[in-house]
């Protein structure tokens, strides 16, 4: 487990179409790695440019989702806006902050998370196998 790790290293992006390196770091604090490269996921998170809120989320789970090729579901979630999560099998938790904003970003085996705001890229993006539910699709349900 590693808990309260900041990481900001300069490491080769995995091979994800669209995703570029920054010149500056993106502040990631690692909470729980368990069974996935978290040093490797999170120095990876550190390096991504994203020309806005709503690329950014969308390269955080491609990147995320590209290490190692683990068969886990990645999502990522603006943390000022409310949510509920019962997330099973959590492998990787961390928190990014991209232009003000704190996000969290989990990889789990299973489990159903709920956007009670607004469901926009800006805010959340998701990779993995999922039903969705609920008004707007706000209700994800990870297989």
């Amino acid at each position: 487990m590693i808990s309260g790790l900041v990481i900001a290293a300069a490491l080769v992006l995995p091979s994800v179409v669209g995703v570029q390196p920054a010149a500056a770091s993106t502040p990631v604090t690692v909470g729980k790695s368990q069974g996935v490269p978290g040093v490797k996921i999170a120095a990876w998170l550190s390096l991504l440019a994203a020309p806005d809120r709503a690329s950014f989320t969308q390269q955080a789970v491609s990147v995320a989702d590209a290490t190692d090729e683990h068969p886990y579901n990645v999502i990522i979630m603006n943390l000022a806006i409310d949510y509920n999560m019962q997330l099973t099998g959590v492998h990787f938790f961390a928190t990014l902050k991209f232009e003000g904003v704190f996000y969290g970003l989990w990889i789990a085996e299973g489990g159903t998370f709920r956007n009670k705001g607004d469901g926009g890229y800006r805010n959340w993006a998701f990779v993995g196998q999922f039903t969705r539910s609920g008004e707007g699709g706000k209700i994800v349900h990870f297989h």
